[in-house]
C-alpha cells in the first residue's frame, strides 16, 4: 500500500491503566507490546469482550498508522472474531474485520484481504457515514488496481470518496484522489488523472496535509514528464514541490522517507528538463 496521509478512525476509550494504547503514535513505545498483551489477556480471561474488542481496534489503528504488519495480532483478531463476534457490537465487528483485511493486505494476501474488507462493510448500519467503510473501500480500490481490475478499483474509489465527502474528511478526500489518479493513469485517461491530482492538492491544502500536497506535486511532475513535451509543467510542479518540502516537518519516520523520495523526484524532474533543453540547443 502506498505511503499516504490518512486520518484514523476514532480512538476507543480504554481502562485508565491501559491509556498508553489509545494513541497510535505510542506503538513505538517500548512498553506498548507488554501493555497490550497484559490488557488483552486480563480482559479476555474476565470475558470482557467489549473491552477486548476495543483493545484490538486500538492496536489495529496503530498498526495502520505505521503501515505495519503483525502476524500475531492478525491471528488474535481472527480467533477472537471466530469465537466472540456475537458478544460485541456491529461497529466493533466492522472495525476488527477491517483491520483483519488491512493486515492481510500488508501480507499481500489479496484474496483474504478482499473477503474481510467486503465483510466489514456489511456490518455498517449507515455506510455513507462510516469512516471505516470509507477505509475499506479505499483499500479495496488499491487491491483491485494492483490486480489490474481498474473498473472495480474505480468503483470502490468513488464509494470511498462518497463516504469522505459526506463526513467532510478533507484529508481522506485528498488521499482517495491519489488513488483515482493512479486508476485514471492506468486507463490512459490523462485528463482525469490531471484533475484527480489537482483535487488531491486542493483538499490537501484545505486539510493542511503537507504529505499529500507534496505527493500530489511530485506525481504531477512525474506525470508531466510523460505527457508534456514542452516540460513547462515539470518545472512548475517541481518548483511548487520544492516550496512545500522546505516547510515539511513530520515526526513519522516513514513519512520522512517519503520526503527523501520526493526530493529525489525534484532532481529527476529537473534532470529531464535540463536534458530536454540541451537537446533543443544542439
Amino acid at each position: 500500500r502506498q505511503l499516504i496521509g490518512c486520518t484514523q478512525p476514532n480512538k476507543k476509550t480504554l481502562p485508565e491503566e491501559f491509556a498508553l494504547l489509545e494513541k497510535s503514535e505510542n506503538l513505538k513505545d517500548t512498553l506498548y507490546e507488554a501493555t497490550f498483551t497484559k490488557a488483552y489477556k486480563k480482559h479476555l480471561a474476565k470475558q470482557d469482550y467489549s473491552i477486548v474488542a476495543n483493545l484490538l481496534m486500538a492496536k489495529g489503528s496503530a498498526l495502520d498508522y505505521y503501515l505495519k504488519q503483525d502476524s500475531i495480532y492478525l491471528k488474535q483478531c481472527v480467533h477472537f472474531i471466530s469465537k466472540h463476534d456475537n458478544a460485541i457490537s456491529a461497529n466493533q465487528n466492522m472495525e476488527i474485520r477491517y483491520f483483519i483485511g488491512s493486515q492481510y493486505d500488508f501480507e499481500n494476501n489479496l484474496t483474504e484481504s478482499k473477503k474481510w474488507l467486503l465483510n466489514a462493510i456489511t456490518y455498517s448500519k449507515n455506510p455513507e457515514h462510516e469512516t471505516t467503510v470509507g477505509f475499506s473501500h479505499l483499500v479495496l480500490a488499491s487491491l483491485y488496481r494492483r490486480t489490474s481490475k481498474l473498473d472495480s478499483s474505480q468503483y470502490h474509489a468513488f464509494k470511498a470518496l462518497k463516504v469522505f465527502e459526506t463526513t467532510k474528511d478533507t484529508t481522506n478526500i485528498s488521499t482517495i484522489q491519489y488513488n483515482l489518479f493512479r486508476i485514471s493513469s492506468g486507463m490512459n485517461d490523462n485528463m482525469a488523472a490531471t484533475k484527480a491530482l489537482d483535487e488531491m492538492i486542493r483538499y490537501g491544502k484545505a486539510a493542511k496535509d503537507t504529505l499529500n500536497i507534496c505527493l500530489g506535486y511530485s506525481s504531477h511532475a512525474l506525470h508531466a514528464i510523460n505527457t508534456d513535451i514542452t516540460y513547462l509543467n515539470v518545472t512548475k510542479y517541481s518548483d511548487s514541490l520544492d516550496h512545500y518540502l522546505k516547510y515539511w516537518s513530520d515526526p513519522v519516520s516513514t513519512y520522512k522517507f517519503r520526503n527523501a523520495i520526493l526530493k529525489a523526484s525534484i532532481a529527476v524532474s529537473y534532470t529531464h528538463l535540463r536534458a530536454h533543453e540541451t537537446s533543443l540547443h544542439l
